[in-house]
């Protein structure tokens, strides 16, 4: 009922100048980069050419970002820099951050991702853990190459519109347990329970190519 008071405009984060950008997660903490503390946030560029710092004619990748200001994160005053662009069949299309990062100790992140292979096969989602690095951008450090959600229950899949779709908005770890609340095919709510010992033992089975 009082949607509009509890929260306050601050400011865009990507360039609307630039192409449809979405699926924008923040670090939920400052890093150091260029010997400064600065605002991270990752990305999804539709047209990767488009960003001055990756400039490369690749499919929709995922991009990091860092500001002085958070205001600063979607123009000229911000660095950049590709974190991953699409290696397997179920991401071809486009890759981009889902839920929210998850700290798993002082240097790592898990951070859910999703794929979309084409309209037939839709959106998965995987997982990748983030590793930080001296005075620079965190890295890809351990990346699954299979999809760990995907549609498949009939209340799952595609009724109003044609492209299968399970896309995570929201993760929570409770105990041993990720909680991973998505969207499926864009018209309902699904959640997810995953055994978060078993899921990073197997995503750390991978490097970061997958």
């Amino acid at each position: 009922q009082q949607y509009e008071s509890a929260f306050e405009y601050i400011t865009h984060l990507t360039d609307p100048e630039l192409g449809e950008n979405r699926d924008v997660i923040l670090f939920p903490e400052k890093l150091k980069i260029n010997g400064k503390m600065r605002y991270v946030s990752i990305h999804r560029p539709v047209d990767p050419q488009l960003l001055p710092a990756i400039n490369a004619p690749l499919p929709p990748c995922i991009a990091i970002n860092a500001a002085l200001e958070l205001e600063d994160l979607w123009c000229e005053r911000k660095t950049e820099a590709l974190l991953a662009n699409p290696r397997f069949c179920w991401e071809r299309d486009r890759i981009g951050a889902s839920g929210p990062l998850h700290q798993l100790n002082e240097n790592e992140w898990l951070m859910s991702y999703h794929g979309k292979q084409d309209d037939v096969h839709g959106y998965s989602q995987s997982f990748m853990i983030l590793e930080r690095r001296k005075n620079t951008f965190p890295a890809v450090k351990h990346r699954c190459p299979t999809r760990i959600l995907f549609a498949e229950e009939d209340w799952e899949m595609p009724h109003r519109f044609k492209t299968p779709v399970i896309f995570t908005t929201g993760t929570e770890i409770i105990g041993d347990r990720l909680l991973a609340v998505y969207g499926a095919a864009d018209e309902r709510v699904g959640i997810a329970e995953l055994d978060l010992p078993a899921l990073l033992e197997y995503v750390r089975g991978f490097d970061a190519d997958g």
